[in-house]
């Protein structure tokens, strides 16, 4: 048998054989949409990246730039001022010895001071705790001088209870109020140096009362 190649016309070119590529290759518009959805995905992740960059600028620079309406070690100086003189009273004073010894003047003064002191204490904290400033105990007590119930228990024995007594009341009465005014000094806020002027003038009035004319 002859083969079919010379069955062929003379002068024909051979038929193209068919192109089946298309079977194997992706659909161009899938792929399109394969890179737009990559596209789409990559912007997202710029933007959220930026806005979160402009947004951390934006808390650091209003950080710096705001400013509090206190200095809480401040407050924290005058509580603690406050808490050694009360300590004072409710602890030193109130023993035996001391109560035996102690003037009458002085005794007064001491119910009046603790109830003076105690108010502008609490009004102090309750102003602080409205600002979300919180103090607790062991804070406040390290301001307290332990030493000042041992001077008073010596000055008995000399009979010297009430001078002493009225010395040391003075001294941290005067370096109270000194406290206060550089309290008021960085106090931003109405309410807060409405406290402070009060406080002042409490303890001007506790110092005129310690130095009274005794009868």
């Amino acid at each position: 048998m002859e083969n079919n190649q010379n069955n062929m016309p003379l002068g024909s070119s051979p038929q193209p054989l068919p192109d089946y590529g298309f079977i194997v290759q992706d659909s161009p518009k899938k792929t399109i949409l394969k890179l737009n959805s990559g596209s789409l995905k990559f912007k997202l992740v710029v933007v959220t990246i930026g806005f979160l960059a402009l947004l951390i600028i934006f808390i650091i620079i209003k950080g710096l730039l705001s400013t509090s309406p206190f200095n809480k070690n401040d407050f924290l100086t005058v509580l603690q001022d406050q808490n050694n003189i009360l300590n004072i009273f409710t602890q030193d004073v109130n023993s035996s010895q001391i109560q035996s010894a102690i003037s009458t003047n002085n005794s007064n003064f001491v119910s009046e001071a603790t109830l003076v002191l105690g108010t502008d204490q609490s009004n102090i904290l309750s102003y602080l705790k409205n600002n979300g400033i919180v103090f607790n105990t062991t804070q406040l007590n390290q301001g307290i001088n332990q030493s000042y119930a041992t001077e008073l228990n010596n000055s008995i024995g000399s009979n010297n209870l009430n001078p002493t007594f009225n010395q040391i009341m003075s001294s941290l009465l005067t370096s109270y109020k000194s406290d206060l005014s550089t309290c008021y000094s960085a106090e931003k806020g109405p309410i807060g140096k409405q406290i402070l002027i009060q406080d002042y003038k409490n303890a001007n009035l506790l110092l005129k009362m310690l130095n009274s004319p005794k009868s």
